[in-house]
């Protein structure tokens, strides 16, 4: 028998807590009311940041520019309100190595779509699959050249032995 579930509000922040995809919700003033304990991590978070602004907690800190593709989905969902935004970039916390995350930004309104709430963030970090991706593309490359190299000469020897034009499978005399 499954459990029965007195309060849902309980429930809600544990789904959140232990989900293994980062979650991040900002106010309509770019407040942050909640970044879950995975989200920090991967952000490279230590503390909670709830309260603070999501400009000083991380567009100020990013002097580089190296994570304005992820800034962009958060500014996307606060600025095109009608939209759902996914995509992929890449995110690097400070003194870690760069990271891909897979993401998707929406802006939220109340239960009946009249107030706007917020923005929300939900990420995952894809970056073994994005470098799995990149080495089964250049193992293609790599075999794609290599045939290149290898069949020009078999092919030659083809033409040599069935003549200009041969195509099929050999002639059934030369089969033994």
């Amino acid at each position: 028998m499954a459990p029965v579930i007195q309060d849902g509000r309980e429930i809600i922040p544990r789904i959140l807590r232990d989900m293994s995809d980062g979650v991040l919700v900002l106010d309509r003033q770019g407040q942050i009311l909640y970044l879950n304990e995975q989200g920090r991590k991967m952000l490279g978070e230590s503390q909670d940041v709830a309260g603070r602004s999501y400009a000083a907690a991380f567009l100020e800190q990013d002097t580089a520019g190296e994570n304005d593709a992820f800034h962009q989905f958060v500014l996307d969902a606060v600025y095109d309100k009608e939209h759902t935004h996914s995509g992929e970039a890449d995110y690097r916390a400070p003194n870690r190595e760069t990271r891909r995350f897979s993401l998707t930004s929406s802006f939220l309104r109340s239960e009946d779509g009249a107030a706007p709430i917020g923005v929300v963030v939900l990420f995952s970090d894809v970056t073994e699959i994005a470098r799995l991706n990149r080495q089964r593309r250049e193992s293609s490359t790599i075999f794609a050249v290599l045939m290149i190299c290898v069949w020009p000469p078999a092919f030659s020897r083809r033409e040599r032995l069935f003549g200009t034009g041969a195509s099929g499978p050999p002639p059934t005399s030369f089969i033994r």
